[in-house]
């Protein structure tokens, strides 16, 4: 019987020893990276990872520090001759997770070609960036994330850029679906609106996102600008304009529906070019909140077409009639004047 134990305890020693050491590798199986980089930094990874066949690849690259309203772009390549199914996710402060990427690469194809996926921040903090690969074969790919610009500094021009008076990146997702933003607007200007979709969405998932844009003047008069729009394609800028009336506080109300769970949408308004003086020849329209003034009433005389015809033959009438007992009187004292 104690044989018998003694076989069992050294049998499950040996299974120890031969187990731990696979089981407590990290390894390519489940790779965990932290960076702890500082938001300035322009490059944030710039390196190639081997992925292995018929084992859970997942990297994940964790404590990225990313600034607000900035776009950030993920670059990844094949370096070795073979392909892979590859998924990427990316998870922010607040642990909303977004799926940007999921396909498949072939080295056949995509060799000598970055796939550039670009994403834009709502929100300041730490960011994990999850790479998940699936392959037949040992796999090279060399993946690196970079800092871009500002939002919208990438597609508007310079002095577009310098007119913005108002700018935001928010969340959207399935309990918050609209939003309202104020501002101020001068009186007769045209803006510009700009709305771009700054967050990707795989091609695995319905990428359909519908918006309404609606802008409440300050006396609440309301104005659509879209409605049921479509964000199709990411960094695809929207622009629309509008033309003020009346200085003063203005929202522009904003409604998103998506079939993603999470979009992040960013927006803008530039003042764009000055429209009318305000002047006005001898009336003045004043809002709906405050009475008429300064009205000047002119008062017209209309006469019906139907009367225009005989009105002119009755003139002509009684012009003629004038003329013959003129002629009639002259020629009478004309006759007195030669009598003798």
């Amino acid at each position: 019987m104690a044989n018998k134990k003694n076989i069992f305890l050294l049998s499950f020693f040996i299974f120890l020893f031969i187990t731990i050491p696979y089981a407590s590798s990290e390894g390519n199986y489940n790779r965990r990276i932290s960076l702890n980089l500082h938001a300035n930094d322009i490059v944030v990874l710039d390196k190639v990872f081997t992925f292995e066949p018929n084992l859970p690849n997942n990297s994940l690259i964790e404590d990225m520090e990313l600034e607000r309203s900035y776009k950030y772009f993920i670059s990844i390549r094949i370096v070795s001759s073979q392909k892979g199914n590859i998924s990427i996710s990316i998870t922010d402060p607040d642990y909303n997770q977004f799926n940007i990427f999921d396909a498949v690469l072939d080295s056949e194809y995509e060799l000598l070609r970055y796939y550039k996926i670009p994403f834009g921040t709502v929100i300041a903090g730490n960011y994990t960036i999850k790479f998940a690969v699936i392959t037949e074969f040992n796999l090279n790919i060399h993946i690196m994330i970079e800092k871009g610009p500002k939002l919208f500094y990438d597609v508007l021009s310079s002095q577009n850029i310098e007119s913005i008076i108002f700018q935001n990146a928010t969340l959207f997702h399935d309990l918050r679906t609209s939003l309202n933003e104020t501002f101020h607007l001068k009186s007769q200007y045209l803006y510009k609106f700009c709305f771009e979709r700054i967050s990707p969405i795989t091609i695995k998932e319905d990428n359909t996102i519908l918006f309404d844009v609606e802008i409440f003047d300050p006396y609440n008069r309301s104005f659509i600008i879209y409605h049921n729009e479509s964000f199709a394609l990411i960094n695809n800028i929207e622009k629309s304009r509008f033309g003020t009336t009346e200085a003063g506080t203005y929202i522009l109300k904003i409604t998103v529906l998506a079939e993603v769970k999470y979009v992040n949408i960013a927006y803008a308004v530039i003042k764009y070019q000055k429209l009318g003086h305000g002047i006005e020849p001898n009336i003045t329209v004043d809002s709906p909140s405050s009475p008429p003034t300064n009205i000047t009433h002119e008062t017209s005389l209309s006469i019906p077409r139907a009367w225009n015809v005989p009105i002119i033959v009755l003139a002509i009438s009684l012009v003629g009639v004038t003329i013959l007992l003129v002629s009639k009187h002259m020629r009478k004292h004309s006759v007195k004047a030669k009598e003798p």
